[in-house]
């Protein structure tokens, strides 16, 4: 599949890709605590990622390892209208490590990086939605556009130990320490296969220091091979393009979702359960942003509750976001 992204004045609308891989040995996510078949929580995800996408004129496809799995799942769920594309993934990841599947977003980018998939492309996690328009800026060979997340990631682990273990996996001294989320990262296929041949050529490396990592999976990959890749990192959270938004307690300050909301893609790891029921729902960025709100303030009041407790206790307390 050999595609062209159409590009108006200079700016390209690239295709969104959101991978589900279905690993038969890894039933649970840690981020999904609700009842029910985590599958389906997911496939209800990719539909509304689908159709918020849509929603702004973009194409959205699915990869699967499981296209046919998935297909029949989407069937009983009546859910329709999303592009499902077959791939093998070849990915030698342990069985046993944490966030296994997200390994294999690597492998993805690899593809990616063929061209096989269009020139201008992008992945976005399927528990992301798209409240509002992207303004993509020019994204030539040698750009790519990725999330900075380091200010989540530092007051979590330490500036000490991100570093140290980002310059082991990498086997380099980095000049300054950042960090990438994985769930938005977009550019042109040869930016994406000049990251991919960064990741894979310290991929032992990784595999080698691996339990003794604060942090498994693909976003320690990407950013420690970020600097080795020849490549300008557009900031898309600077830009406004993409936030993460926690309704769980964290050990970071989050801004209120007010200040956020505006942001085209709003990324909610802690809320799958939440993002599920609007799967068969026309999308309305309006309707979604109020019913979250709504949904989003018992659940912080009841995590308020939470840090009561460990008043009592005298355990460490954690922050809880605001809406306002």
């Amino acid at each position: 599949m050999n595609e062209s992204t159409e590009i108006t004045d200079g700016c390209p609308r690239p295709i969104f890709y959101g991978l589900l891989y279905v690993d038969v040995d890894q039933k649970r996510n840690p981020n999904i605590r609700d009842a029910g078949d985590p599958l389906d929580i997911y496939l209800r995800c990719a539909s509304l990622c689908a159709r918020s996408v849509a929603y702004h004129g973009y194409s959205f496809r699915l990869v699967t390892n499981e296209k046919c799995r998935i297909q029949q799942r989407l069937r009983d769920l009546s859910i329709a209208g999303m592009e499902i594309l077959q791939q093998q993934f070849t990915l030698s990841v342990p069985e046993d490590v944490k966030f296994r599947a997200a390994h294999f977003k690597l492998e993805l980018y690899s593809i990616l990086g063929s061209g096989c998939f269009g020139d201008h492309v992008g992945v976005v996690d399927i528990d992301s939605v798209m409240t509002g328009p992207i303004n993509f800026p020019p994204l030539p060979p040698g750009t790519i556009l990725g999330y900075d997340i380091t200010d989540q990631v530092l007051p979590e682990y330490g500036r000490e130990t991100v570093s140290s273990d980002l310059e082991r996996v990498s086997g380099t001294h980095l000049s300054e320490c950042r960090w990438l989320g994985g769930e938005f990262l977009f550019g042109h296929a040869e930016s994406f296969r000049r990251l991919a041949d960064s990741v894979f050529q310290i991929w032992p490396k990784y595999i080698q220091s691996m339990e003794d990592l604060h942090h498994v999976g693909d976003e320690m990959l990407v950013s420690a091979s970020i600097a080795n890749a020849s490549l300008d990192l557009l900031d898309a959270g600077q830009l406004g393009f993409v936030v993460r938004w926690w309704t769980a307690r964290t050990n970071f300050r989050q801004m209120p979702f007010d200040k956020v909301s505006k942001r085209s893609i709003l990324h909610l790891p802690s809320d799958k359960g939440f993002l599920a029921r609007f799967a068969n729902d026309q999308f309305c960025p309006k309707r979604f942003l109020t019913e979250f709100k709504r949904a989003a303030r018992a659940k912080l009041f009841r995590r308020k509750l939470y840090n009561l407790v460990d008043i009592i206790l005298h355990r460490k307390r954690k922050y809880v976001a605001s809406l306002s």
